[in-house]
């Protein structure tokens, strides 16, 4: 039986990867950034949905996170630098974000969202990413 376990848990080890992921284009010395990993359409870029999170001090230039222990499989992640404090994305009355934002795979669109299917990737050992944040 020990046997089995271990067998079982080396395997859940070789199937975890990890997501490192860049930031760039960060303008202001202002707030944080709130970077989400998701695995799932539904809540994508909802801040209270992800599967996990990193919250990082603004830096100018670039900052990097990492995400270890990850299991493979279909990921995206979305970032928004919180200027204010208030722990969310800021948008106008058309619901167009006021505070920069990004998403993996880099895909903006002038009146909507990028959706998961857009910003997906398959991790399956490590996966290097890089989010340039639309100001």
């Amino acid at each position: 039986m020990k046997t089995i376990l271990a067998i079982y848990i080396a395997s859940c080890i070789a199937s975890a990867g990890e997501i490192q992921a860049t930031i760039d284009n960060i303008g202001e010395l202002k707030g944080k950034l709130y970077v989400g990993l998701y695995n799932k359409k539904d809540g994508y870029g909802d801040t209270e949905r992800y599967f996990k999170k990193h919250i990082k001090d603004a830096t100018r230039g670039q900052i990097s996170v990492s995400f270890k222990n990850i299991p493979n499989g279909v990921y995206a992640v979305a970032v928004f630098q919180d200027k204010n404090g208030n722990k969310r994305l800021d948008t106008n009355i058309l619901g167009l974000p006021k505070e920069p934002y990004g998403f993996s795979e880099n895909i903006f669109h002038s009146l909507r969202a990028t959706t998961f299917d857009e910003a997906k990737f398959t991790l399956d050992s490590t996966k290097k990413i890089i989010l340039h944040l639309k100001n």
